[in-house]
């Protein structure tokens, strides 16, 4: 159960590659269950669960691809924020998302 949040799962899938995230979203659909996605801390008060249903963990997926031609970041979701702008922090592109927002000089 998270923190601040009164609400349990029925079934944890903690995911470390796009196939496993399908996996469990088949899944919880040929069974019936609420499905909900839970990122890598963005939401502290639990939100991010469904009760009784099945979360998909994405906290191991942590990758970041950086396309500096085309001013792109692909980021998986279980990155926190911090480690997202130090990896491109150092190309000052702008990024936003979540909480974080930082545009070029």
């Amino acid at each position: 159960m998270e923190r601040g949040c009164p609400t349990s799962a029925a079934v944890f899938a903690r995911c470390e590659t796009p196939a496993d995230v399908q996996v469990g979203v088949r899944s919880a659909r040929e069974h019936g269950f609420p499905l909900s996605v839970r990122g890598g801390g963005h939401e502290w008060a639990g939100r991010a669960l469904c009760h009784q249903g099945l979360v998909i963990d994405l906290s191991p997926m942590k990758r970041v691809d950086v396309s500096f031609d085309a001013s792109v970041a692909t980021i998986q979701g279980g990155l926190l924020a911090r480690c997202c702008r130090n990896k491109v922090d150092s190309t000052d592109p702008g990024v936003a998302g979540g909480g974080l927002r930082r545009f070029p000089k």
